[in-house]
């Protein structure tokens, strides 16, 4: 087994495709119907040097692995040029989220 491997299985979500499947496998473990899976895409803003792309490849990549899984993207806040924090209301169910340069969350879902 090489590096790579190893760093898939102990961090799943650290690239997109093994993410996506690891979310998708526990949410049918944990009694998920298929047909009720919806997604919220937030992040994935341009961060780095000028011509690096990868941003967008992971915002591409994200959107695929939904569509090949027949995923309905709810919310997509992908993009841009500041970073984003996010807060999860699991009593709520809401989604809340706060820009670098913003003094307040706001309610995204």
């Amino acid at each position: 087994m090489n590096v790579v491997s190893r760093h898939h299985l102990l961090f799943p979500h650290t690239f997109v495709d093994t993410s996506d499947k690891d979310l998708y496998n526990n949410l049918l473990f944990n009694g998920a119907n298929i047909t009720n899976i919806k997604a919220l895409i937030v992040g994935s803003a341009k961060l780095f040097l000028d011509y690096d792309m990868t941003y967008q490849e992971n915002i591409d990549d994200v959107k695929k692995e939904l569509e090949a899984r027949q995923i309905e993207i709810e919310l997509d806040e992908t993009g841009g040029l500041i970073e984003r924090n996010l807060v999860y209301d699991t009593i709520n169910d809401a989604l809340y989220v706060k820009k670098t340069r913003e003094f307040e969350y706001r309610k995204l879902f």
